[in-house]
């Protein structure tokens, strides 16, 4: 049957219906080409939506914080203008009159770019998509609604792993089908391959058992694809948790210099110019 999907992923403007288009593009031909039904293809574009959401919405509430404690970070210095003003003094005119005013503001801005460049990168790479659970998850549900095919037996799925290789993005799907070209058995296949991908390992070897037994549990690989998008949740907050640490070395090492620069020093010397112990510049 014709694809009909395949120019909505890229039109589609918000975000949430260009990722069900993309899973449902992805989909159409492995799920239709292979004999299942468009019922097991609609459950599996909203589970993997599901999957795709539940993620991305952890990803924003557990960087969140992180981004607001960097803004608040990069903003401090700003606070120097309106407390200087308070005590009297005058920062902003002793960093932009005298000749130390002006070494104290280029440091400090300097520090103060480096803080925000490295607070952005590390948020960056956290909130960073991993297609491989994603894709994992996908592919696991996938081989799940073939196997609930009447008539399915291990072989087939091997045969039919070529056919949904596309949704996976590590090569795995398609090893399996390069190693069953080559004449090793489905048994052998599918461990073989997983052995070289820790991400299909469970997937692997109940496919590998499967195959061995002669006989499907799709009830199984519906479960694999559940955990693999559990563990890509449990990956997501820990790497968010090394983010938040890592988060100390540009907060100490840079945005606090910097703040002390930009804040402190001139709030010091701008009341210090203002009395008759040191002259004005």
């Amino acid at each position: 049957m014709r694809n009909p999907w395949p120019g909505l992923s890229a039109t589609a403007m918000d975000p949430s219906v260009r990722s069900g288009c993309e899973v449902f593009a992805a989909s159409w031909n492995s799920y239709t080409g292979q004999g299942a039904s468009l019922a097991q293809l609609v459950s599996h574009v909203r589970r993997m939506c599901r999957i795709r959401a539940e993620t991305e919405a952890l990803v924003r509430e557990e960087t969140a914080s992180l981004a607001m404690s960097a803004r608040l970070l990069n903003g401090l210095p700003v606070l120097s203008l309106p407390l200087g003003a308070l005590i009297g003094a005058n920062p902003l005119s002793w960093l932009v009159a005298s000749a130390a005013g002006r070494v104290v503001l280029t440091l400090g801005l300097a520090l103060q770019a480096a803080a925000w460049w490295v607070s952005r990168t590390l948020i960056r790479r956290a909130t960073r998509d991993d297609p491989t659970g994603t894709a994992v998850a996908a592919c696991a549900a996938a081989l799940g609604a073939l196997a609930a095919r009447p008539g399915a037996v291990p072989i087939d799925l091997a045969r039919d792993s070529r056919s949904i290789a596309g949704m996976d993005p590590t090569g795995y799907l398609a090893a399996v089908a390069d190693s069953l070209e080559v004449g090793a058995s489905p048994q052998t296949a599918w461990l073989a391959a997983a052995h070289h991908r820790d991400a299909w390992g469970a997937v692997g070897e109940a496919m590998s058992q499967m195959s061995a037994a002669g006989s499907l549990a799709p009830e199984l690989l519906i479960s694999l694809s559940d955990d693999a998008a559990q563990r890509q949740r449990a990956q997501v907050r820990e790497r968010v948790r090394r983010t938040a640490v890592l988060m100390l070395l540009p907060t100490g090492l840079l945005s606090l210099p910097a703040f002390m620069l930009l804040t402190v020093v001139p709030l010091v010397a701008g009341h210090f110019t203002q009395t008759t112990w040191l002259p004005s510049p």
